[in-house]
């Protein structure tokens, strides 16, 4: 139900959408290029002096995120995770050799042990993709440096 201040100020009041979010952002960030005020802001966008302030805590933090210590940070916690992640799968490897070399002595000992191999290479295999995934990712810098070719960040 509309109420007469929605009739009056043209503008739903309430979270906005996910697109509509993106279409404030985009309108803001060209304020926050040009350093304007949030009141100023506010009064070329016609948005709320408290939502334009949110938007730039996020540009701000977003601004944070390009300095070179978050850079190599991000870069070290990939190594790190990466390297975590091999040991992990070295582990699983010895334990699915030592599932080879078992051998069942009944029914449901073989049923037993196929279901653990079957877990275990079903988690051999998660790992890898894993490792892949982050090895195929990219990195902040050079997701910045893609932002930036295609005029998303100036």
């Amino acid at each position: 139900m509309e109420t007469d201040d929605t009739k009056t100020s043209g503008q739903k009041r309430g979270r906005p959408s996910k697109k509509e979010e993106l279409e404030i952002e985009r309108q803001l960030r060209n304020c926050f290029l040009q350093g304007k005020s949030p009141w100023a802001a506010s009064g070329e966008t016609g948005h709320s002096v408290n939502t334009v302030r949110k938007y730039k805590r996020f540009y701000a933090e977003a601004r944070e995120a390009e300095s070179p210590e978050f850079v190599e940070a991000c870069k070290e916690r990939i190594v790190s995770a990466r390297l975590a992640l091999e040991r992990q799968l070295q582990k699983l490897e010895k334990v699915r050799d030592e599932l080879e070399k078992v051998s069942p002595q009944n029914g449901t000992q073989y049923i037993q042990i196929n279901k653990l191999r079957i877990n275990v290479v079903q988690a051999i295999t998660d790992l890898h993709l894993k490792i892949l995934n982050i090895a195929n990712s990219p990195t902040v810098d050079e997701l910045l440096a893609a932002l930036r070719s295609a005029g998303e960040l100036e």
